[in-house]
């Protein structure tokens, strides 16, 4: 039984041919990293359960006493040797992500996280292996099976840049402060926060007084200056 049948046969001659599309872009780009074997599909971590490699979220080390909890799930790892590449799969199009190198975008850190979080699961495993590359795979014919990839950055540098947003979660201060309004187009929360997000030249002008909202105008400052 199909869940969403779709309205009409035109629909449904659509997506079908989207779907296969979709199939022969993926096909023909994992063509080209044949001569990795894949590790993992899915490869959770951090979740309670017998085939989890820790008990609980993974605490992953970010320098100069700062450290972080995560837990989730990695589209695909491939393993070449001791070799090991991610890849997170994306279905849409490359708009905001081939604009800067990864290392330089500090819309987009699952790819570095994600990364620290398998060599944790390699540790936790008593396996060797060195992550060389981290990325996004454009499986659909929105990203023609392109790859935005990256040599994960160090730990330290990672926590150099978390840390205002460290400090903000820490003191309960929230600025909806953005470097180009244009990066809340596609936001899911967007309802929530619309017409109240800042510039960093506007963060002067908002209206609030007191000793918290300066530190939130501060943190935020540091956010944007990375």
């Amino acid at each position: 039984v199909i869940e969403n049948p779709p309205h009409n046969a035109a629909g449904y001659a659509s997506d079908k041919q989207s779907l296969l599309q979709a199939a022969e872009i993926f096909l023909a780009a994992d063509e080209d990293i044949a001569d990795a074997e894949p590790y993992g599909l899915e490869l959770r971590f951090g979740f309670d359960g017998p085939k989890s490699p820790s008990k609980g979220p993974l605490k992953i080390a970010l320098g100069d006493g700062q450290s972080i909890m995560m837990r989730g799930a990695i589209d695909r790892v491939d393993r070449n040797g001791l070799e090991y590449s991610i890849w997170d799969y994306k279905s849409g199009s490359m708009y905001n992500f081939d604009a800067i190198p990864l290392h330089e975008d500090l819309r987009h850190m699952q790819w570095a996280l994600y990364a620290f979080a398998l060599e944790e699961v390699l540790a936790l495993k008593n396996e060797e292996g060195t992550v060389v590359q981290s990325g996004y795979f454009f499986i659909s014919d929105k990203g023609n099976g392109q790859r935005v990839t990256g040599t994960p950055p160090s730990r330290s540098e990672m926590g150099q840049r978390l840390k205002p947003l460290m400090e903000m979660v820490d003191n309960g201060t929230f600025v909806h402060a953005h470097r180009d309004k244009g990066e809340c187009r596609f936001c899911d929360f967007n309802p929530v926060c619309s017409g109240e997000h800042s510039l960093e030249s506007e963060l002067a002008d908002l209206e609030s007084s007191g000793d918290r909202s300066l530190l939130a105008k501060n943190l935020a400052r540091k956010w944007l200056s990375i």
